[in-house]
């Protein structure tokens, strides 16, 4: 029950990071010196990316988890390992209190996910498994839908038997930058019943180009496949939690470099840092 708690924890803190293709301002082309290389909050570096020879986004290190991403001579993404700091759930315990990184050779793999993709490679399935005592345990399975354009319309992720629990659907704008989402429950529900709607989350856009965007091989649409940075979130929640408002608005500002087109700085928050 641990392990599956932690899995759902996990897997819900990378969709939220949890992230296709588009026209950026004046042209802006993403050039491989400008890919983000640091994060930094305060006076710390939280994380850190590098990148192999063909530009692809090879490791992450944060002080809250280790990511590190396989491909094949195609250049398709097929292997993602991640390592998390037990401090990430701790109840008592402020996460990244020392400001280490994750030393994935200490906490070892948390979990792996092995990608799969269909006869016109597009990805159709994300395995997410969990080491256990030396024999790899399949926990859930995400299956990938698409649109009329080749972008993702819909996750649908299913339990080890193959079982849909849960999904979320995608809209896009002109520019590929998801402007809505959706977000489908079969849990906790009687049987035969339809999916229960949880949430609608609504984004707007800058025109500048989007750091995140190196993870777009991941299958995650959002903050890591829009081409653009989101300035205005709207979300609307339907399951009248009690404490939970039931639409909440955001705003996010940016300082810019106006010769690359990338963000340096979210206004009162992290920096991005390219070289």
């Amino acid at each position: 029950m641990k392990r599956k708690i932690i899995f759902l924890r996990l897997y819900l803190f990378l969709g939220l990071l949890a992230i296709i293709n588009g026209c950026t301002k004046d042209g802006f082309v993403p050039s491989q010196n400008n890919y983000l290389k640091k994060i930094k909050q305060g006076e710390f570096i939280t994380a850190q990316y590098t990148y192999n020879q063909d530009n692809l986004i090879l490791e992450v290190n944060s002080t809250s988890f280790y990511r590190k991403f396989y491909y094949n001579n195609s250049n398709k993404l097929i292997k993602e390992e991640v390592a998390i700091s037990p401090d990430s759930f701790s109840s008592s315990m402020p996460a990244s209190i020392t400001h280490e990184f994750v030393d994935p050779d200490k906490t070892g793999i948390s979990m792996y996910s092995i990608f799969e993709y269909n006869e016109n490679g597009y990805l159709s399935r994300q395995l997410n498994y969990i080491p256990s005592n030396g024999q790899d345990e399949l926990r859930s399975i995400c299956s990938f839908e698409y649109d009329s354009n080749n972008r993702i319309s819909k996750v649908l992720l299913h339990d080890s038997n193959a079982v849909v629990t849960q999904f979320s659907t995608f809209i896009y704008d002109n520019n590929g930058n998801v402007i809505e989402e959706n977000y489908y429950s079969y849990l906790f529900i009687p049987a035969g019943t339809g999916p229960t709607h949880l949430y609608k989350g609504t984004f707007e856009y800058d025109s500048y180009l989007n750091p995140y965007s190196v993870f777009k091989h991941t299958g995650r649409p959002g903050i890591h496949s829009n081409p653009n940075n989101i300035i205005k979130t709207k979300t609307y929640n339907y399951a009248l939690t009690p404490g939970i408002v039931d639409i909440q608005e955001s705003t996010t500002a940016y300082q810019y470099n106006y010769e690359t087109g990338y963000p340096v700085k979210v206004i009162n928050g992290e920096e991005f840092i390219y070289e």
